[in-house]
């Protein structure tokens, strides 16, 4: 589950960065259940875990070929069931409630070439 969590993370993070709106809040979204501790969480998540990797991957081809993006609608509705459970239960880890955003000049290599990589994609297709 952690090595899941963790790549949606960056996935959140990196769309958010290309300005891949709905893709990112799709992943913040998906990444909120993927920290629910309950064994019965756990069992559901597995099964979204594998129609978010299609949708994610589809949304991508579209952003990337300038399509339609697909409908997500049906897996929002099943991770905010399993989110919103009377047993819900998240994990312990504590978030920053506030982001840094660094500027340009303070970004590393990596950061700067993953910026560039960006530039070619344009938000919602468009």
């Amino acid at each position: 589950m952690r090595s899941i969590r963790r790549t949606v993370h960056t996935l959140k993070g990196d769309s958010a960065a290309c300005g891949l709106r709905e893709l990112s809040e799709l992943a913040h979204q998906f990444e909120d259940a993927l920290s629910l501790e309950s064994a019965a969480a756990h069992a559901a998540l597995a099964e979204i875990a594998f129609t978010a990797a299609d949708v994610f991957a589809e949304m991508l081809a579209a952003y990337h070929g300038g399509g339609t993006l697909p409908d997500t609608a049906a897996l929002r509705q099943r991770i905010s069931e399993l989110t919103a459970g009377p047993a819900v239960k998240k994990s312990r880890r504590k978030k920053k409630s506030d982001v840094v955003v660094e500027t340009s000049k303070n970004w590393t290599a990596a950061e700067k070439r993953g910026a560039d990589r960006c530039q070619g994609f344009r938000p919602g297709g468009v």
